[in-house]
């Protein structure tokens, strides 16, 4: 996940401007004075004459204030982070705000994805807070490539109707992106993955009270984004190889619901998905 932490507040000589204000007397001299010199010079922010009345003074600090204590929703986590690499290409992408937002306004144009300069298909799907979207893809993202996420502060509202800070330059609207790359699926030749698959449940050894593992048969084994290609089943001992595999990371996913029986309290049972018992679909992600 992708945490994007803003500081709400700043400290000057006495003066503290965000949740609370606390300004002297404008009798006061001495460190005020300085305190306003520094106001006019202040760098980032919309410090000088706010009031437009020729002067620089606790006014001008007291609007600046105001201004600054205004709320304005941000993105506050993403997944995939910023800078994510070796993404799954079955993954979707989480957007998480700070604030709920104006669900009116979530559409493909306020949030969207890219790839090579063109919008992915997505559904978008906002949460029962209105505070997180999520884009499921149509199609699984392209493998090796540059995915480049953008939320139009400008079209995107908040609950309050005001503009998100997209941008993260804490004031309305303003567009935001971040970019996250899907793995790499390639082959090298003579690489290949074996292993065994066994149910959660033990089983006991027949004449013994030694408890074993059970291998299951039948299960099915794919490659994510692959599946029609890179698959295999395993044996009746529970073995599988796939052959060829992937070179480095890649997601698989591991499909119990195939298995035709099952050891359930020492007795077998026909194994029927969905109305009967089964074993489960499981992702996992391996590494060749």
């Amino acid at each position: 996940m992708n945490r994007i932490k803003k500081s709400r507040s700043l400290a000057f000589k006495g003066l503290l401007i965000g949740s609370c204000l606390f300004l002297p007397s404008p009798s006061f001299a001495g460190d005020f004075d300085e305190l306003i010199t520094l106001f006019g010079a202040f760098k980032g922010g919309p410090g000088g004459d706010l009031n437009q009345d020729q002067m620089v003074n606790y006014k001008d600090v007291f609007l600046f204030a105001l201004e600054w204590k205004l709320r304005f929703t941000i993105i506050e986590t993403t997944s995939p982070a910023a800078g994510e690499g070796g993404v799954a290409i079955t993954r979707e992408t989480i957007l998480r705000f700070d604030r709920p937002l104006e669900t009116a306004t979530i559409n493909s144009d306020s949030i969207y994805a890219k790839f090579a300069g063109a919008k992915l298909a997505a559904r978008l799907h906002v949460g029962p807070d209105q505070d997180t979207v999520t884009l499921f893809y149509e199609e699984n993202l392209p493998p090796s490539s540059l995915v480049r996420v953008t939320v139009d502060g400008d079209l995107l509202k908040d609950f309050e109707g005001k503009g998100v800070d997209a941008d993260g330059d804490r004031g309305e609207g303003g567009i935001g992106t971040f970019d996250f790359e899907t793995l790499t699926l390639s082959t090298i030749p003579g690489t290949a993955v074996f292993g065994r698959v066994f149910a959660s449940e033990f089983s006991t050894a027949k004449g013994t009270t030694q408890e074993v593992n059970v291998p299951l048969e039948g299960v099915r084994i794919t490659v994510d984004g692959m599946e029609d290609i890179w698959n295999t089943t395993t044996d009746n001992m529970g073995n599988f190889t796939l052959d060829p595999a992937p070179a480095g990371r890649f997601f698989v996913h591991i499909d119990g619901r195939t298995v035709q029986s099952a050891s359930i309290d020492g007795v077998v049972t026909d194994t029927t998905f969905p109305d009967g018992p089964y074993y489960p679909f499981v992702g996992k992600a391996w590494q060749s």
